[in-house]
This record gives structure tokens, sequence and C-alpha cells, in this order.
């Protein structure tokens, strides 16, 4: 006998499937997208990725792949200038591996494609552990990477680059080696695995991430503190113990070079209003156009509304489960469970970063420095708070209960980022053939798919 299903159940059924497909193809097409650009189109060439260029050709002559191979993947004190060596040493490798095959800008254009997917990669696998939907994963996953501080800096060759991917990878690194102690009711794994084996990896993945620019680095070492309370509190000492040799070189080489680079890190950021750079100065703009330059130039409406979105319900659940647990267990109590919350697998993390990351947004906002690129970090922690929030505050209950007004929201938001995406792709700046960037104000990163052809090596896409 066929029994009919209501029609809410057939309603909620079809728009699961509509949003499951529009969000997967949005994903594939995106990703199309920049293998597109990275292959056939003219990249941005202005300021600092000129200078990360030259450097990487320059070294490229002058050192061997042994060498290339020793600075990314082992300890290093090295540094340019004031900033971090990371990103030159993957871009020094890539030349040193692919230059015979490739054009040498070609080359530059399909590392950051590999930045690229670590990010598509991280961003999928959290949003599976906070939530495993399909078109969840799917629609979080796209409206990260149509953002124009994400998809357009991308194809711009800037230090920047490494720091979304590493955050992602860092972050999943940690939640695996976190989660591979054996838990109640699942199929036991040989110790050797999940002792030594997975440890020994996460941590190897974890340090090279740690080469990444200095101010993300407060992030890494809240997640390395994170990874031993956990460790600690479940007794897994062989584990603990080969987490911390091998990545406690990573961080002691991070923290050398930050030492060195830190005054003139605090100088750029503005943040000390009596030690600014003078370069800096140049980039401070009204609070109306810097929250205009946010939000349709560099994040886009549709991530800023599910940052808005996913906040208030990081805020709302959290305020509800201590108000709850005072009025039913009282103060000591709610400590009580407060302080075990700080040791459990699903929590730590979230614990650890929630302050972190809205005391970044504090510093950003009120920072002289209104470079874009500023906001990139606390951005992309914020949506790994999010997704790491929906599963340590049980959230994805709530997602399943109003699971079509969720849906039609996460759609409406698609259509429209890919309204704008389209728009800053092949239509501002003339199509791309008035784009350049200017001396007078912070660079946007809504960089168009076909810019100006820079045919000679002095030529650049800056307005003087």
């Amino acid at each position: 006998m066929n029994m009919k299903l209501p029609d809410s159940i057939n309603k909620e059924k079809t728009l699961t499937e509509i949003l499951e497909w529009v969000a997967l193809i949005s994903v594939s097409a995106i990703l199309i997208l920049r293998l597109f650009a990275a292959l056939w189109t003219q990249p941005v060439i202005s300021y600092d990725d000129k200078h990360y260029r030259g450097i990487a050709i320059y070294l490229n002559e002058k050192t061997t792949i042994k060498d290339a191979v020793t600075d990314l993947f082992l300890p290093t004190i090295k540094r340019i200038g004031f900033r971090t060596y990371g990103y030159n040493s993957w871009n020094l490798l890539a030349l040193k591996l692919f230059k015979k095959y490739v054009n040498r800008e070609r080359v530059f254009q399909l590392l950051n494609c590999l930045f690229f997917l670590a990010q598509v990669a991280g961003i999928a696998a959290l949003a599976s552990r906070a939530h495993k939907r399909n078109w969840f994963i799917y629609s979080v996953s796209f409206l990260y990477l149509s953002s124009p501080i994400i998809f357009g800096i991308n194809r711009w060759v800037m230090t920047e680059n490494l720091v979304p991917a590493a955050l992602f990878v860092f972050s999943a690194m940690a939640l695996v080696l976190i989660n591979s102690g054996k838990a109640e009711g699942s199929r036991p794994v040989h110790p050797i695995i999940t002792e030594i084996l997975i440890p020994a990896v996460c941590a190897f993945a974890m340090g090279v991430c740690c080469n990444l620019r200095e101010y993300a680095l407060p992030f890494l070492l809240l997640g390395a503190i994170g990874v031993v309370i956990v460790l600690k509190k479940e007794r897994r000492y062989l584990a603990l113990a080969i987490f911390l040799v091998i990545i406690a070189p990573y961080f002691l080489s991070a923290l050398k070079v930050l030492s060195v680079i830190a005054s003139e890190t605090i100088a750029k950021s503005g943040i000390v209003k009596t030690n600014v750079d003078q370069h800096v100065k140049g980039y401070r703009t009204g609070w109306i156009e810097w929250f205009r330059n946010i939000s349709f130039r560099t994040m886009g409406v549709p991530i800023i509304a599910f940052l808005v979105a996913g906040n208030t319900m990081l805020f709302h659940g959290a305020a509800g489960r201590i108000a709850g647990s005072l009025r039913s267990r009282g103060l000591l109590k709610t400590l009580s469970a407060a302080k075990r919350s700080f040791t459990e697998r699903d929590k730590v993390l979230f614990i650890l970063f929630f302050p972190t990351v809205f005391m970044y947004w504090f510093i950003v906002c009120f920072s002289t420095f209104r470079d874009m690129r500023i906001i990139l970090t606390p951005f992309v922690m914020n949506i790994i708070l999010i997704l790491l929030g929906v599963k340590a505050l049980g959230i994805g209950k709530y997602i399943d209960r109003y699971s079509s007004p969720v849906m039609k929201t996460f759609l409406g938001l698609i259509v429209v980022s890919w309204a704008v995406f389209i728009f800053q792709l092949f239509f501002a700046f003339g199509g791309g053939k008035d784009y350049a960037v200017t001396r007078k104000g912070p660079p946007t990163y809504n960089h168009p798919m076909f810019l100006r052809k820079i045919e000679k090596f002095e030529d650049w896409h800056v307005k003087e």
C-alpha cells in the first residue's frame, strides 16, 4: 500500500534537492572560473606582488631544490625584510618544479589555485563536521569562495594567499588529532595509528602552516594549546609527546621571527596611534567608505549576512546554555560544567577561538590601517568559529527544525552572491580595462576576469 507523503514534506524534499544542486553547481563553476583565470587571463600586477615575483625569480637562480624543500617543510627563521618567509618558499619550490613545463606566471597562479583548493577542502570538511547536510556544506562553501577577498586575492601573488589556506588546514588537522582517540561506540583502531602516526602527520602539517603571515600566528598557537589540553585530559601521553616534539621547533622558529618583526607589524597595523607607519596613513578612510569597501568590494553582502546570522546564533546559543544551567544547577555547578567543557573534544577550539575572533574584529575596526587585507584573518577565523560553534553548541538541531526557511535563505544568498560576483567579474571597471590600484586609497579585491594586458616589464595595474 502506497502512503502519500504530506505536501509540506514533498516541498521540503524538493527544496533540498534544488538547493543541493544549485550550491554544488555553483561551487563547481567557481572552481572552473578560477582555473580558467589561472591559465588564460591577465593576472593583477601592482606593488607587493611584483616584489614577491621578483624575489622568487631571483632566488630560483641562486638556490637549489634542496634549499627550497628545506625552507618549506622544516622550521626556518628566514624572513623577507619585516615579513615571514612562508609564501615565498612555496613560490620558490613551485618554480623549481614546474618552470620547465609551464609559463612562469602560470606557475604562481596554479600555486594559488592549490591554496584555493586547500580552502575548498578545509571549509567543506569543517562544514560537514558541523552539520552533515549536503545543502549546508555546499552553500557555506560557495558563499565563502565567491567572496571578493577570497576569489580576488587568490589571483594576486600576495603573501595573504597562504593565510586562509593555512588556517583551514591547521584547524582541520587539529580536529583530526583531537578526535583520533578512542570514542565510545566507535570501531577500535590500532594504537600505532592513533597514538603515533596520526599525531606525527598532524603535527607536521600544522607545523608547516606556522610559516604564514605573522598576524595570524596567535590562532595557530591557540589551536595547538587546544590539542594539548585534550590529549592531556584523555591521558594520551605518547600522542602528546610526539605532537610537542614535532610542532615545537616550528612554533619556536615562528616566534623568533615574530620577535624581530613585531614592532614593524604593529606600526603597519596602526593599532598604537603613537607608532604608525607613514605609508599606512595614506590608507586611512572614513567609516562609511570603509564599510562600503568591505560590503561590496571585499567581503560581499551575502557572506556578511551569513556572518551576522552565524554570530547571532553563537551568542544566543552560548547565552542560552549559560542561563539555562544557572537556573537549573546554580553558579558553582555551572562553573564546574564550564571547566569540563574546556577539555571536551567538540568544544575546546570553539572556546579558545571565540573571544580571540571578536578581539581581532575590534582591533580591525579601530586600526589606522584600512587596507582590506587586515580583515582576512578575523574573517576566515570567524567562518571557522561559526562552523565549530554549530557542532559545539548543538545548533544543527535548530537548523533541521527550521530547515525550510534556512534553505530558502541560503538559496537567496547564493542568487545574490552570483549577481554580485558576475558583475564584479565581467562588468566592473569597464569590463576590466579600467581597473587599477591607486596610491591614494586601500586596494580592493574585486578584480575583473579580463584585466588590461601587461606588455612591458615596467607596466602594471597602478594608477599614479
